[in-house]
């Protein structure tokens, strides 16, 4: 009503279902929706409810009314930032959530009228400047903690300050890993007290080189949580390296388009992921404000 739109509610059912049985037993899903005439039908599986945030409740009834009483197939165009373009993305749940309020318009806007993802909200614009935050070339290894999935000793090496095979003589973090063993070790730093404008975004740059990579790859990921932690994830980003054997040093970039007010913390995690051998080198570590 308040945009304009006429819906017949009465023509939809919503149920709350053990499990969404599909003709192919491979497919899963938490929601699912048939827009039919007469009729339009909602199915939700109680067990993903149940564990869903608030906002991811909101989130996935929007999704699925979307489909169910708007005809509204998926949408997985993003923004130059990263940022979904639609509430209709095949994974919803990244559209926003308690700590980024300020894009729940736009999104309910999108929901009715697609045309809206043509032009670009404020908080998801290109941002030009950039403010250095934090650097290190990996000369020591004082702010970095090394962690795995088994106790001492570890079933890996680490260097830092030493030559690379590629013949440079850089200061690198590095992690060895002998055999897939199951193990998974990673490096983890933690930034406090960042004085980040709210409505910027962030840019998470590291350089990567790897020896005789063989199994599940690396893994590059951060967070941001509150101060206590009982809030972890209010925004992420990460990427998965899965390529096997060796490469020379590459930059990796990760970033986020709105850096929440709640975040009082920034964790930044890299290495193994579970039953992967060989040598990874991480160098030339750099958080950016954007604005």
């Amino acid at each position: 009503e308040k945009r304009g739109v006429e819906l017949d509610l009465t023509s939809v059912t919503v149920e709350f279902v053990e499990e969404i049985v599909f003709d192919d037993p491979e497919l899963f899903a938490c929601g699912y929706a048939r827009s039919q005439s007469p009729s339009a039908l909602i199915q939700m599986a109680q067990p993903c409810w149940d564990g869903y945030s608030e906002f991811d409740k909101e989130i996935l009834m929007f999704h699925e009314f979307g489909h169910a009483l708007l005809g509204r197939p998926h949408l997985d165009l993003e923004f130059s930032t990263g940022s979904q373009k639609s509430i209709m993305n095949s994974n919803p749940f990244r559209a926003y959530t308690e700590w980024s309020l300020i894009k729940r318009p736009y999104y309910l806007d999108e929901l009715f009228d697609p045309r809206r993802s043509i032009n670009i909200p404020e908080w998801a614009a290109f941002k030009s400047n950039q403010r250095l935050i934090y650097s290190n070339d990996m000369s020591s290894t004082d702010d970095w903690d090394l962690r795995g999935s088994n106790s001492s000793p570890f079933d890996s090496t680490f260097i830092s300050g030493g030559t690379t095979s590629y013949g440079a003589a850089e200061s690198v973090l590095s992690i060895e890993s002998i055999s897939n063993n199951g193990v998974f070790h990673y490096w983890r730093l933690e930034l406090n007290d960042l004085n980040i404008d709210p409505n910027s975004g962030l840019s998470f740059r590291i350089k990567v080189a790897a020896e005789d990579l063989q199994g599940e790859g690396l893994f590059i990921f951060f967070r941001g949580d509150n101060a206590d932690q009982t809030v972890r994830g209010i925004f992420s980003n990460n990427i998965d390296i899965v390529e096997q054997g060796s490469f020379d040093f590459r930059s990796i970039v990760l970033d986020i388009d709105y850096f929440s007010s709640g975040v009082d913390k920034v964790i930044f995690f890299m290495g193994f992921m579970s039953n992967t051998s060989g040598k990874v080198y991480f160098d030339d570590f750099e958080l950016v404000e954007l604005y």
